[in-house]
């Protein structure tokens, strides 16, 4: 049933000898910086009112490396879901895969890619008709479902050329993703230039460090530390302890 789409589907040779060191790190810089730049890029022909309530998936996006209201919407759901779905196929032995076979492996490829491009496709069209960027026209609900299904074709490229061996050794490409997206949050939230008005109406930096250096050191410590719908003291102080606890893990070796 793939066959005539494996060669459709876009696909990255892998690299046919030892890639050096530092073209992987180039490899893996560019993908890296072409990810954040997509996670910071709005949607053309959504208002910025219409993303700026309450969020339904903000407890899942870190998980899926997705930024709201930008190209990076989708995140890296799409490749996950389809990769799962897969799995779940050939472990089953609904599909038979011969693993050994070169055909059977692209073919397997072009599937996964195949079926990752149309659950995006899906995704993208469901965040439009459910309103999700409130009412946009049939013209800008067009565009924003050709958007986000380019950034996710984007994402299966990026993740093809860093597990086909042009990225660092071990390094999976969906974990390295996730990772950027969450330590780029951290140091937004931490080093932010915007301002926001409180409910004192006073202006205040968004960026934790910036906020304690404008204030006049202890008091203004002590004001960031409970702020509340801003990036305050604890926050950051949690996501240090969960990093040190997982480190500390890692280094565990069972007997």
């Amino acid at each position: 049933m793939f066959r005539p789409l494996a060669g459709l589907v876009p696909a990255v040779r892998r690299a046919d000898r030892q890639m050096p060191f530092g073209h992987r790190v180039l490899y893996t810089g560019m993908s890296v910086s072409v990810f954040l730049v997509c996670s910071h890029l709005p949607l053309y022909g959504v208002r910025h009112a219409a993303v700026g309530g309450a969020d339904p998936l903000y407890w899942v996006r870190s998980l899926l490396a997705s930024t709201r209201g930008t190209l990076m919407e989708l995140g890296v759901a799409p490749v996950v879901t389809a990769g799962t779905v897969m799995q779940l196929l050939t472990g089953s032995k609904f599909l038979r895969v011969d693993q050994n076979v070169r055909e059977d492996r692209e073919l397997v490829d072009a599937a996964r890619k195949a079926l990752a491009m149309t659950i995006a496709l899906g995704e993208a069209t469901a965040h439009v008709l459910l309103g999700r960027y409130g009412s946009v026209g049939v013209f800008n609900g067009a565009l924003i479902v050709m958007q986000l299904f380019t950034a996710s074709a984007m994402v299966i490229f990026l993740d093809e050329l860093l597990d086909k061996g042009y990225g660092l050794a071990g390094a999976s490409a969906i974990s390295l993703l996730s990772a950027t997206n969450t330590c780029g949050k951290v140091v937004w939230q931490a080093f932010s230039p915007v301002t926001v008005v409180t409910a004192r109406g006073a202006h205040e930096f968004e960026g934790l460090a910036l906020a304690m250096v404008r204030g006049d050191g202890l008091r203004a410590l002590v004001a960031t530390m409970f702020r509340r719908h801003l990036p305050n003291v604890l926050n950051l102080m949690g996501t240090a302890l969960v990093l040190l606890a997982a480190v500390f893990l890692e280094g565990f070796r069972c007997a």
